[in-house]
C-alpha cells in the first residue's frame, strides 16, 4: 500500500473477534486525567446483503456499519447490523472459524469502526495488530490466521457519505485469549504480575478457556479451552420452551442479557418467561464446562488467584461459589470483564511494536 499525506498511521490496536460479540481496541484517550485504552463492541453477525442492500430514508438515523465483500459475497456488519439482519442469524461455534469468511467480514467490520474512531479518511496503515484465539485452537491456526490478516483489506460502507476505504495491516500477532486478561490484570493495574500460581477462567460466548500460568509463564498442559459456555447456555434455555429460537438471534439475546443481569425473567411476544425456571438448564452446561476444565487442570489446591472474565463472569462466578465454596477466597471477577481481553491484547500490540519499532 502507498502511503501519503491522507494516510492514518495506527501503531498498535486490537481486535477479539467473539463468537457473540467483537471487541476492539483503537487507541488511548485521556479520561479523567488517566490514558486510558478507547474500546467498542458490535454483534457477532455478518448477514448476507440481500435487495440490493440497505437504504437510509430522508429524516432516519444513519446506520452505523460497513459492507464487507468477500468473494463476490455481500456481508453487512457493525453496531447497527440489527437493521439489516434477517432475525435468523445462527451463531455456532465451529473450531476453524477463523478461516470462516463472516470471521474476516467482523474483523474488517473491527477495522472500520477503529478507522472511524481515529478519524481515518481513505487509506489507514495499522504498524501492529494483535489478535487472539482460544487455547485449543491456537496452535493450529494461529500463523494461518496472521498470515491470513497481514496486508490490504477494502472496507466498502453502504451509505454514499462514507467512500470506500483502504486500510494495509503491516504485521499482526496472535496470542492465546485469556493471555490478554491476564495482561490487564497484571500489568495495566500493578508494577508486577501476580506472585504464585493463576488460572485465568474466560467464560465468553462460544468457549470456555482456561489458562494456568505463573508470572505470565504458561503451563501448557494444564490450560485448554472447551466449547460450551454463555451461548450453549442460551440454547439450553431455548431448548425447554421453543428450539427455534436458537436460530433467532434477537431472542438468544434477550436470553443472554437475562441469564448475566440476573434479571427475573426474559419477554417474547408479551410472555414472561422466569429464569430461575430455567437455571437447571444453565448449570448443566456450566458443570459440562467446568468438569472438562477440572479434568485438566487437576487439583486446584497450589492456585494463588483464579481471575474470570469474559461476557458470562458474572454467572460463571456463581456458579462456582455455589459448586466450589473453597475457591471462594481466591476468586476475583475482572471488574472490566467485556472488554478485558481486548484491553491486555492492546498492551501486547502496544508491548511488540515499541521492541520492533
Amino acid at each position: 500500500m502507498h502511503r501519503d499525506m491522507n494516510t492514518t498511521v495506527v501503531e498498535a490496536c486490537a481486535i477479539d473477534v467473539g463468537h457473540a460479540n467483537v471487541k476492539y481496541s483503537s487507541r488511548r484517550s485521556m479520561v479523567a486525567g488517566k490514558a486510558d485504552i478507547r474500546t467498542g463492541v458490535f454483534p457477532a453477525i455478518a448477514p448476507v446483503m440481500v435487495n440490493g442492500g440497505f437504504q437510509n430514508h430522508n429524516g432516519s438515523k444513519k446506520v452505523d456499519g460497513v459492507a464487507i465483500d468477500i468473494g463476490g459475497m455481500q456481508y453487512y456488519v457493525g453496531k447497527d447490523v440489527r437493521f439489516h439482519a434477517t432475525g435468523s442469524e445462527l451463531r455456532t461455534v465451529p473450531r476453524n472459524y477463523c478461516e470462516t469468511d463472516e470471521y474476516l467480514a467482523l474483523l474488517r467490520g473491527a477495522l472500520h469502526h477503529i478507522a472511524h474512531d481515529v478519524g481515518a479518511g481513505s487509506a489507514m496503515v495499522i504498524e501492529t495488530l494483535v489478535l487472539g484465539l482460544p487455547i485449543n485452537t491456537w496452535r493450529q491456526y494461529n500463523k494461518s490466521l496472521a498470515a491470513r490478516i497481514e496486508g490490504d483489506h477494502l472496507l466498502g460502507t453502504i451509505t454514499s457519505e462514507h467512500p470506500k476505504r483502504l486500510v494495509h495491516v503491516k504485521k499482526v500477532v496472535v496470542i492465546v485469549q485469556p493471555l490478554g486478561a491476564l495482561y490487564q490484570y497484571g500489568i495495566a493495574t500493578s508494577s508486577d504480575p501476580l506472585p504464585g500460581w493463576t488460572m485465568v477462567l474466560d467464560a465468553g460466548g462460544g468457549t470456555l478457556d482456561w489458562f494456568v500460568s505463573q508470572r505470565l509463564q504458561p503451563n501448557w498442559p494444564r490450560s485448554g479451552a472447551h466449547a460450551k459456555s454463555m451461548l450453549a447456555c442460551c440454547y439450553a434455555i431455548a431448548d425447554k420452551i421453543n428450539p427455534e429460537w436458537k436460530d433467532q438471534a434477537d431472542i438468544v439475546g434477550r436470553i443472554d442479557f437475562a441469564v448475566r443481569t440476573k434479571s427475573e425473567y426474559f419477554e417474547v411476544q408479551g410472555v414472561k418467561y422466569p429464569i430461575e425456571q430455567y437455571r437447571p438448564a444453565v448449570d448443566a452446561v456450566l458443570r459440562e464446562s467446568v468438569n472438562k476444565m477440572f479434568a485438566t487442570v487437576g487439583k486446584s489446591d497450589d492456585l494463588d488467584h483464579i481471575l474470570i472474565t469474559g461476557g458470562a463472569a458474572g454467572v460463571l462466578h456463581d456458579f462456582l461459589c455455589v459448586n466450589y465454596p473453597h475457591l471462594k477466597t481466591i476468586m476475583v471477577v475482572d471488574a472490566d470483564s467485556l472488554f478485558a481481553n481486548v484491553k491486555g491484547f492492546q498492551i501486547a500490540a502496544e508491548l511488540v511494536y515499541e521492541e520492533t519499532r
